[in-house]
């Protein structure tokens, strides 16, 4: 799949506090985009987000707080 430039509207800045996922942004590998969305696909490409970070030690701070 490739971008067709729809996620542009989506596109979000970096929060001042915190991470971005525990802001609940997603990310577009194909893209290569922040966005806030509700889906689990991404409204330009169809490919699946990514809600949480790939690295372990972001991982371990910001999985407890999504549960509260």
């Amino acid at each position: 799949m490739t971008c067709n430039g729809i996620c542009k509207n989506f596109k979000t800045t970096k929060p001042q506090k915190g991470g971005r996922y525990k802001n609940g942004q997603k990310r577009c590998q194909t893209c290569d985009i922040f966005m806030s969305h509700d889906g689990l696909y991404c409204p330009c490409c169809n490919m699946r987000l990514r809600g949480s970070s790939r690295y372990v030690k972001i991982k371990e701070k910001t999985i407890p707080l999504i549960r509260l």
